[in-house]
C-alpha cells in the first residue's frame, strides 16, 4: 500500500472509532459512561481539558470555577453531577488522563 493509501486508511479508522461511540451514546436508550456528557459541555468540558493539560497546576475549586466562568458553588454542583465525583477528588484520584 502506498504512503497516501496508508494515511487514508488510518484516517478512516480513526474517524470511525470516534464516530461509533458518539452515535451509540446519542441514542435515547443508551447510558453513556460517567463524565462523557461533561466533556461536551462548554463549561465543564473546558475545565476537564484544562485539568488534563495541566494536572500539576495548583488547582483549587475557585480556580476551576473561574476557568469555567461559574461561581464556586454552581461549578462544584454541576461538576459533581456530570462527572460523578467532586472536582478536586477527580484531580487527585483519576489514574490517567481525564
Amino acid at each position: 500500500m502506498s504512503r497516501g493509501g496508508r494515511w487514508c486508511w488510518t484516517a478512516f479508522w480513526i474517524s470511525s472509532w470516534m464516530r461509533a461511540p458518539r452515535s451509540w451514546f446519542a441514542r435515547p436508550d443508551s447510558t453513556p459512561p460517567t463524565g462523557y456528557r461533561a466533556l461536551a459541555g462548554p463549561e465543564i468540558g473546558q475545565v476537564l481539558r484544562s485539568l488534563h493539560e495541566g494536572p500539576a497546576r495548583p488547582w483549587t475549586v475557585a480556580s476551576l470555577a473561574h476557568e469555567a466562568g461559574m461561581s464556586r458553588t454552581a461549578f462544584a454542583r454541576r461538576f459533581s453531577a456530570l462527572v460523578g465525583r467532586p472536582p478536586l477528588t477527580c484531580l487527585t484520584e483519576c489514574p490517567g488522563p481525564i
